[in-house]
């Protein structure tokens, strides 16, 4: 099985730049309703994973948001910086 998604080949792989509709930018670009980012980020430090960007979530080079990178320290996030396991991607 071909590894994909922002975790593969022993690098967690993390959007360089925010997308034009990251929803890490100002506004609700997006149009989410009112909490949702709040919900989304609570839920990956819950599960201990991250938010992928939404633009190449169903590809095989999916990478972290980088609107969450930039914004969150999840502890997934921290362990693969400390390991020098981030790859930044675009």
């Amino acid at each position: 099985m071909k590894d994909s998604g922002p975790f593969r080949e022993g690098m967690v792989h993390v959007r360089r730049e925010k997308c034009a509709t990251c929803i890490f930018h100002p506004g609700n670009l997006m149009d989410l309703r009112p909490g949702r980012v709040r919900q989304m980020k609570r839920a990956a430090d819950r599960d201990g994973t991250c938010i992928t960007c939404h633009e190449d979530m169903n590809t095989a080079d999916a990478a972290v948001c980088a609107g969450y990178y930039a914004s969150h320290n999840s502890q997934l996030l921290q362990v693969a910086e400390r390991l020098g396991r981030i790859a930044l991607d675009g």
